[in-house]
């Protein structure tokens, strides 16, 4: 089948003395907290750089964050499965929480939802079917998470198909991690997208924690 497209989906420490040379820049803090290839289990390589949600709510928290590191697109078996992620840093813990809530908001998923239906046509080469979009539970991680599915259905001359799309949101202090799980057929295995979400919120809360 035609590869199915993930379509997104992804602040100064203040010092004092000579300790505040050590401290980690935010840059520094978004890199180190994101997903590497070495954080998924063998047989997933790198692809190109992911292509980026025009959404307001991504372009507003992109904008306003004093720091972002975008992971790359992985991807295994024939890029039927798909791995991508970003990370945001804040300069305060309530610029966080207010991206956090645009990313998580029903409009949100609503407009990429729309995207969804405006690109897969195009870039799979496939009469679309439909998109369903809802809410999903997302074990506590962080201090805020939110999570959203997305059904696509499309048809070939061949016969008809779905892909999901699972969105993670998780919030620690004044950092947010986005990462979207790709799969045909069936949703991606839930232990690797808890897994890999949970070591990336792991990271970022100690990083901005250290």
């Amino acid at each position: 089948m035609p590869r199915a497209p993930l379509l997104f989906a992804l602040a100064a420490l203040a010092g004092c003395g000579g300790a505040a040379a050590h401290r980690p820049t935010d840059a520094q803090i978004a890199r180190r907290a994101g997903l590497t290839l070495r954080d998924l289990p063998a047989g997933w390589q790198r692809r190109a750089a992911l292509r980026r949600a025009d959404c307001p709510a991504f372009l507003q928290t992109r904008g306003t964050a004093s720091a972002v590191a975008e992971s790359g697109e992985f991807a295994a078996d024939h890029d039927l499965r798909q791995v991508a992620g970003a990370v945001f840093v804040f300069k305060r813990a309530e610029s966080a929480r207010s991206a956090f809530a645009n990313l998580s908001s029903p409009a949100t998923r609503r407009c990429y939802a729309s995207r969804l239906r405006a690109a897969v046509p195009a870039a799979m080469h496939v009469r679309l079917r439909g998109v369903t979009d809802f809410v999903t539970r997302v074990d506590p991680l962080g201090d805020e998470q939110a999570g959203s599915r997305f059904v696509v259905a499309y048809a070939t001359a061949r016969g008809q198909g779905v892909f999901y799309i699972d969105m993670l949101v998780v919030r620690a202090g004044r950092g947010i991690a986005t990462e979207s799980y790709t799969s045909d057929s069936a949703p991606l295995d839930g232990g690797l997208r808890y897994n890999l979400t949970a070591l990336t919120a792991r990271r970022l809360a100690g990083e901005l924690g250290g």
